[in-house]
């Protein structure tokens, strides 16, 4: 199968979470977020906690075998089974988790950006009080200049994916009164939807299509969950990239005053800028931070 010339320019996700949780590290911003619990400092590393976890993770392990009732110690066949169940279960519930990492990631950012939505002067009437959805307003504020290369391609994608997988594409969408296909944010109201859909328990678990022959709605329910992952990747960057307050980590002030044309790499390179390249196969690589 001919990979798709776009997005071959991509990073695998895992590096996409790797670069990005990095990038939330080094930025070190701190917000306040108030909400009915009071106070609450929202950091950036917080951010990036999560999606490290999320780029670390690389395979929950389901084991079928442990309540058996024996049959498999006489049944080829039954131990054949069980051995699918777990390599079935095992690939469903790491994208399921690698979601959900992901998903704590953008909840943390939506507090982070609330105090902008309350401060925005473009939005009048302050009518959005989730978070969640404050998010949606500002992503719609944006410019094409504000948005990560090839950011629509993967959002028409991820699209495709939800349209075409039966298990989720009948259920109601919430808080999409007037929202359109055309729309930034439009990305962001699906996976925003994905999420209730596994935090209240409606999403569906993948059965094993050895045994339903559905091999195509298996397929689509984990594409929806990697693909969700990867355009959260992309909203956090557009957010990230608007609504910083320059470079506060320790790590980058001890960076800055290094000496060397390794430092002087670093410095050009780790920029708040950054946010809207860390995608990229091309772009700085905080794997590789002074390889100049």
């Amino acid at each position: 199968m001919r990979k798709c010339p776009i997005c071959s320019k991509f990073r695998k996700l895992d590096s996409n979470l790797y670069e990005l949780a990095s990038y939330c590290s080094i930025l070190g911003n701190k917000v306040t977020f108030k909400n009915d619990e009071g106070l609450n400092l929202i950091q950036t590393t917080t951010i990036g906690d999560w999606l490290r976890l999320a780029a670390q993770l690389d395979k929950v392990e389901i084991n079928t075998w442990k309540f058996t009732d024996g049959s498999e110690l006489f049944c080829d066949p039954a131990a054949d089974a069980y051995d699918s169940d777990t390599n079935h279960y095992s690939s469903y519930s790491t994208a399921l988790t690698k979601f959900i990492f992901v998903s704590n990631a953008l909840e943390e950012m939506y507090r982070f950006i609330s105090p902008a939505y309350s401060s925005c002067d473009e939005i009048e009437n302050k009518r959005l009080f989730k978070p969640s959805m404050q998010a949606t307003a500002l992503i719609d504020l944006c410019n094409e200049s504000d948005l990560p290369l090839y950011f629509h391609h993967k959002v028409e994608s991820l699209v495709k994916v939800f349209q075409r997988c039966n298990h989720i594409n009948t259920k109601s969408l919430s808080g999409m009164k007037g929202v359109k296909k055309t729309d930034y944010s439009y990305g962001l109201h699906l996976i925003r939807n994905i999420r209730n859909y596994v935090a209240h328990g409606v999403f569906p678990i993948s059965e094993n299509p050895e045994w339903n022959l559905d091999f195509e709605g298996h397929q689509s329910l984990c594409e929806v969950l990697l693909s969700s992952s990867r355009i959260a990747c992309l909203y956090i960057q557009i957010l990230l990239n608007k609504y910083n307050t320059g470079m506060q980590s320790d790590d980058y002030r001890l960076n800055m005053r290094g000496e060397g044309p390794e430092f002087d790499y670093f410095c050009d390179n780790c920029t708040p800028d950054l946010a809207l390249k860390l995608h990229m196969i091309e772009s700085f690589s905080f794997l590789e931070p002074f390889e100049c």
